[in-house]
């Protein structure tokens, strides 16, 4: 009896907010694609599997989901088309920025960098230093991130450390954030 190839659509849409369920939906996501291609690979090259596909529109939300949906991508050699709609905020800003190989957004789009945010209830002084201190590292790191794959420098960072970065399609563009500027059909067109 012949095995019953796997339905699963390349395309995947992140329209909510960054949190725990949005994060294991996407690598339940990514393994089911992993799968697929695991079938497609014993018959063709990897250079033919197809492109995955991700829209995404998203006022961000948990870091600490970003990187769990940036490991679980990280198991698909598929190329990643990312386009941005709408806004594309705090989190969703290094998803689309990390995970896309192809990085696509409308001229409606706009991007939001800023520093992370944390909320604890009552708890003593000393549990608040520490969260300070671990907040801070994870936000040299998303930093270094953002600059190892974009134009924008540590400088640019600085100056707007105490502020809400908004970028235009436009600036975004300049700052090397999108990184495509035609349409989906001339993307494939012109390979």
């Amino acid at each position: 009896m012949e095995k019953e190839t796997k339905e699963v659509s390349f395309t995947y849409d992140i329209l909510s907010k960054f949190d725990d369920e949005l994060a294991h939906d996407f690598i339940k996501w990514c393994l089911d694609v992993e799968e697929v291609n695991e079938e497609l690979l014993t018959v063709h090259d990897v250079n033919v599997l197809p492109d995955v596909i991700i829209n995404i529109n998203s006022e961000g939300g948990s870091v600490q989901s970003l990187f769990d949906m940036l490991s679980a991508l990280t198991i698909l050699p598929n190329r990643v088309v990312i386009r941005g709609f709408g806004m594309v905020a705090s989190s969703a800003l290094f998803f689309y920025l990390i995970a896309g190989d192809v990085r696509m957004a409308t001229k409606y789009t706009e991007f939001l960098y800023h520093n992370m945010s944390y909320c604890v209830d009552q708890v003593n002084l000393e549990t608040h230093r520490r969260i300070l201190k671990d907040s801070d590292k994870l936000q040299e790191k998303i930093d270094k991130l953002l600059v190892e794959n974009s134009n924008i420098t540590l400088k640019q960072l600085k100056k707007k450390k105490n502020e809400d970065w908004i970028m235009d399609y436009k600036e975004a563009i300049e700052l090397g954030i999108v990184n495509y500027t035609g349409n989906m059909r001339n993307l494939y067109e012109s390979e």
